[in-house]
């Protein structure tokens, strides 16, 4: 699976909109290639009980904590989305 870096946008750009807004767009930043795979790993889990589990917070939702996948992910696009930010990021929720 590969996760491209992002797209560089002109420097501090994302940063700039994620100061003023609180948020910004990383628009390719996950080959769709890597997210069908993420999907299908998805979707695949659901096939064993229990492994997703009733989300507190969101009553409609499952979830996993600290499934492998999604920790990986959350390494691989750290470097970008700091960028991003222009925040350093404390890998430590997913």
């Amino acid at each position: 699976m590969s996760v491209p870096a992002s797209p560089s946008p002109p420097a501090g750009a994302s940063a700039d909109q994620f100061r003023r807004s609180g948020y910004t767009l990383l628009p390719g930043v996950i080959s769709s290639e890597s997210a069908r795979c993420m999907a299908t790993y998805a979707l695949l889990q659901q096939n064993w009980p229990g492994y997703y589990q009733p989300e507190e917070m969101f009553r409609a939702a499952l979830g996993r904590y600290a499934d492998a996948l999604s920790e990986s992910l959350l390494l691989e696009l750290k470097p970008a989305v700091e960028r991003a930010t222009g925040l350093e990021l404390l890998p430590c929720y997913s």
